[in-house]
């Protein structure tokens, strides 16, 4: 399992790379979203992992 710090730093180089790709100008908007349960590794919507969900 990784770390949070690492998952942290991968997740900041993903964005800048994306950012850098995507070209957004002021007043763009970005949205990232993804499902608990593909991020450990389930059926998409299924089994749902409350614990992971943060809002």
């Amino acid at each position: 399992m990784l770390s949070q710090t690492a998952i942290e730093t991968q997740l900041k180089q993903t964005l800048d790379e994306v950012l850098a790709a995507a070209r957004l100008h002021p007043g763009d908007l970005f949205v990232l979203g993804c499902t608990t349960s593909e991020v450990v590794g389930g059926a998409l919507a299924r089994p749902q992992v409350p614990r992971l969900a943060i809002g």
